[in-house]
């Protein structure tokens, strides 16, 4: 097996960790008016179209080398709130668009998406049915050549300032997740109505908002492929969500990482470094092990979407496994810098708020062991 990268991945993981670290770290965040400005930066840089197809405006990349520059910024950052909506934007809208639109609908949105002047939601989760497609009650009537659809969404990523949501609504109930499909619903249709942001526990400054849809009608040419293939849309979207979610979660890991071995290096106790304490190092060095594995298992998990060959159960277990050792790993860190992990001011412990979101977004941990159990067959 190679694990090494070309000139051209290095260069662009490179240019990554140098944007992250001069434009996406905390202080910097810090001075920008709105999520806008920094999508306008991302933008910049190709971010908001990197597996975007270049005949549409993006960079074209695999999987492999989107995980790979998502780990960078991260890296650079040190913090993956904003990256978190330009996942959202990226495998949540851009991803099912791509592999369900139809080229009139790729030429329209596409482009804005892939330039970053339009930002994307999925619309998928509902209040008393959480993810399930079987579950969902919003509904899309037929109605002329339109659809009006009812219905509520929650915890839509983007939501406040998206320009378009990808929505999953039931088109013929009797079926359950037979009968679902998608739609491409721009913001400002009549009938669509996005709430005031909700507090959350972190993966600021990204934020989300629920939807309220009351007879908001829709032309049939904004359903992404025929009725009832809402739920291969959706499986598509968790299919590049669960494989590379977490991807600018890792590169911060390694940020703290970094950040503990020169804490461990300097701080001293007792007339001693504290690394020299086993107790400490250890600590570390498991940190390292844990963190090194998750890392392999993004790469399977990218090269396993690039390739379609066991994408689905590769990804659930990168979105499962890192998401657990993103939270014990992050509490090492507190423990290793000790009361200074605790203050805000440090940003340590803000890291592991928006880690424990990884157990949840894109399905919950326990979600995705049920997932792998079924690819074992039990």
């Amino acid at each position: 097996m190679d694990f090494s990268w070309t000139e051209k991945q290095d260069a662009l993981y490179e240019e990554a960790v140098a944007f992250g670290r001069s434009e996406l770290s905390p202080k910097v965040l810090a001075e920008k008016s709105s999520m806008r400005a920094i999508w306008a930066q991302l933008a910049e840089i190709g971010a908001t179209g990197l597996n975007i197809p270049s005949e549409y405006g993006g960079e074209g990349l695999s999987a492999l080398d989107t995980a790979r520059v998502l780990e960078g910024l991260g890296y650079g950052a040190g913090t993956t709130g904003h990256l978190f909506g330009l996942c959202a934007h990226l495998f949540g809208a851009a991803a099912p668009l791509m592999a369900f639109g139809d080229e009139a609908q790729k030429k329209r949105w596409l482009p804005g998406l892939a330039g970053g002047s339009l930002i994307g939601a999925l619309a998928v989760t509902e209040p008393g049915a959480g993810s399930s497609p079987a579950e969902m009650s919003t509904q899309a009537r037929p109605e002329g050549d339109s659809y009006l659809i009812n219905g509520e969404k929650c915890y839509i990523t983007n939501a406040p300032y998206a320009d378009l949501f990808v929505v999953s609504a039931s088109t013929d109930p009797q079926r359950g997740a037979g009968g679902l499909s998608s739609f491409v619903i721009e913001s400002g249709t009549e009938g669509l109505e996005v709430t005031e942001p909700s507090p959350k526990m972190g993966l600021y400054p990204a934020e989300m908002s629920q939807l309220h849809l009351a007879d908001c009608r829709v032309h049939k040419e904004s359903r992404l492929s025929e009725e009832g293939r809402g739920s291969a849309c959706f499986g598509e979207a968790m299919l590049w969500e669960r494989a590379l979610i977490l991807a600018p979660r890792i590169g911060a890991l390694r940020h703290h990482l970094d950040a503990c071995v020169e804490f461990a290096r300097d701080r001293r106790q007792g007339g001693r470094r504290i690394g020299h304490y086993q107790g400490v190092s250890h600590r570390i060095a498991k940190m390292a092990v844990k963190i090194e594995a998750a890392q392999s298992l993004l790469y399977r998990a990218a090269w396993s979407l690039d390739h379609r060959k066991d994408a689905g159960k590769y990804a659930t277990m990168a979105k499962y496994f890192i998401g657990e050792v993103a939270v014990e790993a992050h509490l090492d860190v507190i423990q290793v810098f000790g009361g200074r992990g605790y203050l805000q001011e440090t940003g340590v412990e803000g890291e592991l708020r928006d880690a424990v979101g990884g157990l949840i977004h894109s399905g919950t941990a326990e979600m995705q062991l049920n997932i792998i159990a079924g690819h074992l067959g039990l």
